[in-house]
């Protein structure tokens, strides 16, 4: 939409938008830290697993096994 001096004028005297994405109860800032952690070992986990299903299926590797080329992602 083109930029007209009446549009300009509303842009000016519209109310201040709210945050996208405001705190929520679950965000970094508001949990323990023992938490942090503990989400960051349930994620590592995620991704070590992964790893192992690209391995197996494009490396062709035993399932619990990762090739010499994705062990140190793993």
């Amino acid at each position: 939409m083109p930029v007209t001096p009446s549009t300009d004028r509303k842009m000016l005297h519209r109310p201040a938008e709210k945050p996208r994405h405001p705190h929520k109860a679950g965000s970094p800032s508001s949990q323990p830290l023992a938490a942090i952690e503990a989400n960051r070992e349930r994620e590592k986990h995620v991704v070590r697993e992964m790893i192992g299903l690209y391995c197996t299926k494009n490396h062709h590797a035993h399932p619990g096994e990762l090739c010499e080329e994705c062990a140190p992602a793993g």
